[in-house]
Formats: structure tokens, C-alpha cells, sequence
């Protein structure tokens, strides 16, 4: 197991966690009409009725913004983010940071580096995602975009961090330039594409506590502590 699976397994074994999705609209769902139907959505569901027992408590919540950059998400961290008090963080921006062109690479690469530092100094562990590529007519526009997943993949190869690499997964897709609604944003199939490559790429290994012997033992634990509630998690569990 790598140095990112380990710090995953490290965190699903501690218990129901909760995750953070995190970033623009793509994140958000927008155009779907019902929030269930984005990927966010769909990888709750997921938990609730596939992934184990333990895993059916998690909790998922989801603060994606349409239009959102890195910088402003930055700006607006405590409604996105901190508020939250998430163990798992994921982060996907790039779509529309790409629109600054070659420009605005070292911005956005400042600013994902700084939105990782402050997620971790939360006591969260950051997985990071990279956008799919563009439509048919977002080329012009969106011609930089493969240049800003890099500094995503390079990031998360510095700092030893889960990615989730859905542009990689995405290029020789059959059918792929059916799913989009516009050359930015997919519909209800892309939506079941991202969640099944997060699903594929987070819960790749076995749960931690999926065997009936570790439920158990995770019961009895957790009515022991405090009458049944559990302790507050130690929030800085994730240095790096």
C-alpha cells in the first residue's frame, strides 16, 4: 500500500468519517435540476447502500460553488471548508482557473498549494481531483486547461496525496462528447462517470472495518466511549 492509500486507511479505520466535496460547479451539480443526480450525490449513495456497514454512516457534505477559482475558494474557506470539520477533503478546481490561460498557471498553483496547507492544518487529508477535458467549443478558451491538471498531478505527487485523475480517464472515453451539456459541463452520465472513477480511486481497497468481526468491535467501542457518543476526533491526526 502507497503513502496516500495508507493515509486513507488510516482515517477509515477511525470510524464513520465525514467527507468534504469541495470546488466549482462541476462539483456543485449544476444544470442537473436535483442535487442526487451530480457525482457528489451519487457517491453518497454509494456509501449509504454499498460500501459496508460502517461506511453507511459516513457523512457527505458538498460546498461546491458554480464559478468558483481556487483564489476565491480561498477567500470564502471558512463557509467552503473549515465550517464543515471534515476528515476528508476533496478538492477540485481547474475548469475555470484555465480560463486565465498560461497566465495564470503559477496563481492557480500557488493557490491549490495554499488551499491543501490550510485543509490539512484543519486536521483533514486532502484528495485532489483533476477536471475533465472540455467539450467540443471550449478548445479556444480552455486550450491551457491540460497544463493546470499538470500542477494538479504534480502537487499531489510532491505531497504524497490521493488523485483522483478524471482527465486521464477521460481522454479516450467512447462517447465521452455525448455527455456534455455545454463545453464545460456534463449531464447525468458524466455526473455517473466522475463518481464511479472517485469511487474506483477512494474505496480501490477493502474497508478497513468491513469484516463483521470489525463492526463489531467498532460497536462495542463506540458504546463504551461517553455513554455511546464518541470522543471528538483528535482533528490534527493528518500532519504532513
Amino acid at each position: 500500500m502507497n503513502a496516500p492509500r495508507a493515509a486513507l486507511h488510516r482515517v477509515l479505520s477511525d470510524g464513520p468519517v465525514t467527507w468534504l466535496l469541495t470546488g466549482d460547479s462541476i462539483t456543485e451539480g449544476w444544470g442537473l435540476g436535483r442535487p442526487e443526480l451530480g457525482y457528489a450525490g451519487r457517491f453518497e449513495a454509494y456509501l449509504r447502500s454499498s460500501a459496508g456497514p460502517v461506511r453507511a454512516q459516513d457523512v457527505v457534505r458538498n460546498s461546491g460553488v458554480a464559478g468558483a477559482t481556487v483564489g476565491e475558494a480561498l477567500w470564502d474557506f471558512g463557509a467552503r471548508v473549515e465550517r464543515h470539520r471534515a476528515d476528508l477533503v476533496t478538492i477540485l478546481f481547474g475548469m475555470n482557473d484555465a480560463g486565465w490561460g498560461i497566465a495564470g498557471i503559477d496563481r492557480f498553483q500557488n493557490g491549490l498549494e495554499k488551499f491543501v496547507e490550510r485543509v490539512i492544518g484543519l486536521g483533514g487529508l486532502p484528495i485532489l481531483q483533476t477536471p475533465y477535458p472540455v467539450g467540443h467549443g471550449g478548445e479556444g478558451t480552455h486550450a491551457a486547461l491540460p497544463a493546470y491538471v499538470d500542477v494538479i498531478r504534480k502537487l499531489a505527487d510532491e505531497r504524497q496525496l490521493l488523485l483522483v485523475d478524471h482527465f486521464a480517464h477521460w481522454q479516450d472515453l467512447p462517447g465521452r462528447f455525448d455527455w456534455y451539456a455545454d463545453p464545460w459541463h456534463v449531464d447525468e452520465r458524466g455526473h455517473e462517470e466522475l463518481a464511479a472513477r472517485l469511487i474506483a480511486t477512494v474505496l480501490a481497497d477493502p474497508d478497513p472495518l468491513s469484516t463483521s468481526r470489525d463492526v463489531a468491535a467498532y460497536r462495542r467501542a463506540k458504546q463504551e466511549d461517553d455513554g455511546g457518543r464518541r470522543q471528538p476526533r483528535d482533528r490534527k491526526r493528518c500532519p504532513r
